[in-house]
């Protein structure tokens, strides 16, 4: 008898699984062979969605996860054999001996606990980009196919990583790995900001000719208002922010200098945008906003008490901040049409096409299918993979879908990101002081020059055009 129950219950788990399995693929998989041409957004929108779920686990990790994985906690007493092991494995490097006030070393201990939290999923996801990407360049369907056992695995990655210690491979290798990369997304999100700042400001000044062209002259001055409006209000953003910093992060040699210097930079690249015809003015003050942000980030990451009065409180506006940054430029590099275009090598073209005819019928063009490296892929206005309509190929040339693993590892630069911003760039802080003060300071000097290479590459934008006139940087 009890074989009978044992068989049938190995029958149902089999049968479920099996299911889940098959419920995932329908979901997240695709029926497309490989012999058909996988369009440059190929699996983009699925390999957001994994990312935007491990962001959602890392805060689940951070503030649910963390603080209960202690000896006194129920789930731990729950858990019979590997509850000590996950005590010990998420206290690992994470005991601050040396502190006397014992308030002060629980403080520490909670924290770090927690930003270790951020870094097991910042690593697993990390960890599946990276493998999407050396996939996604020896085989062109990779970043299309087998989504359900993707996101499978990366779930199971997320588990194992509960058993791991802290130390090294966390609190070491992965953060100093991550403050590198997001350095590099900083930079990289810059020229996010940048697309989506030009298409923006290029999809009204086109909205306003349309105005002009079928209503009458003057019809799309509303246009070219809401324009001006946004840049206005995104420059007073900017330089009421400079000012507060001035209020409360002046008297600091260093803070001040990083300040000048943000607003130096602002107006040097405003009064080089209106002089020329390169450029546009909401372009510069979302470039603006962001360098403001960049220099309120640094500062915020200095561990010296007298030149930080933020140090040890919960930066929550900081965070909040930095994922919206975050989220727009997943938004914008996700699901976007330009940033489609963008990653593929005939995108400047394609871009600049829709600018020179603003006078023919939008609904034509968008109607038109969009052509990649001379590949038809579709309709415009296909909503993730312009392969759907089936297009056949006995061979794909390598710009049709070189620009997967490029995607992978843009996506993998912004898990380095959400994983030091949610965790103050691997600080640990608690009641105006920091545990980690070398870790501040090397923080604090990787934002901010992040920052000025950021403004620096949108200077040269605008600078190119008038120095090399003989060459095209459209």
């Amino acid at each position: 008898m009890g074989s009978i129950i044992s068989n049938l219950a190995l029958c149902i788990s089999y049968l479920t699984c099996s299911a889940a399995g098959s419920l995932c693929s329908a979901c997240l998989g695709t029926t497309k062979s490989d012999d058909i041409a996988p369009g440059p957004s190929s699996g983009r929108k699925r390999s957001v969605f994994l990312l935007l779920l491990a962001l959602t686990l890392a805060f689940v990790f951070q503030y649910a996860l963390a603080p209960a994985i202690d000896d006194n906690s129920d789930l731990i007493n729950w858990v019979p054999v590997a509850g000590s092991q996950l005590v010990d494995a998420w206290n690992s490097g994470c005991t601050y001996d040396d502190i006397e006030d014992a308030n002060i070393r629980s403080d520490y201990q909670e924290i770090c606990k927690g930003h270790a939290g951020v870094y097991r999923i910042g690593f697993a996801a990390s960890l599946f980009f990276a493998f999407a990407a050396l996939a996604s360049s020896v085989k062109r369907t990779a970043n299309r196919i087998s989504w359900g056992p993707k996101y499978m695995l990366f779930l199971l990655g997320c588990f194992f990583s509960i058993f791991i210690d802290n130390d090294p491979l966390f609190n070491d290798v992965f953060l100093n790995l991550a403050r590198i990369g997001a350095s590099l997304f900083i930079v990289l999100q810059n020229v996010i900001l940048i697309d989506m700042a030009y298409n923006w400001n290029d999809a009204w000044v086109i909205n306003a000719n349309t105005a002009d062209r079928e209503n009458g002259v003057g019809a799309g001055n509303k246009w070219l208002a809401a324009i001006l409006g946004m840049a206005v209000l995104t420059f007073i953003f900017s330089i009421t922010s400079i000012g507060l910093m001035y209020h409360y992060y002046g008297g600091c040699d260093i803070n001040e200098a990083f300040i000048s210097i943000t607003l130096i930079m602002i107006v040097a690249i405003t009064g080089v945008q209106l002089s020329g015809e390169d450029g546009s003015l909401l372009t510069s003050a979302i470039i603006s906003a962001y360098a403001a942000y960049l220099a309120f980030t640094s500062m915020s990451k200095n561990p010296d008490g007298d030149c930080n009065p933020r140090l040890g409180e919960n930066n929550a506006l900081g965070i909040v901040i930095g994922v919206g940054f975050t989220l727009i430029s997943l938004t914008w590099a996700g699901f976007s049409l330009t940033a489609e275009k963008r990653l593929s090598s005939s995108g400047a073209s394609i871009t600049d096409s829709l600018l020179e005819h603003d006078n023919e019928n939008d609904t034509a063009l968008a109607a038109q299918p969009t052509v990649v490296g001379g590949l038809v892929t579709g309709d415009a206005n296909n909503d993730d993979d312009p392969e759907s309509q089936g297009v056949r190929v006995d061979s794909v040339p390598d710009a049709d879908y070189s620009t997967h693993w490029k995607l992978n590892v843009v996506l993998m630069l912004v898990v380095c990101w959400f994983s030091v911003s949610l965790t103050g760039w691997g600080t640990v802080e608690s009641s105006g002081n920091a545990a980690n003060p070398d870790t501040g300071k090397v923080s604090m000097w990787m934002i901010i020059v992040s920052q000025w290479l950021t403004l620096g590459i949108y200077l040269w934008t605008l600078l190119a055009p008038r120095l090399f006139p003989d060459r095209d940087f459209s």
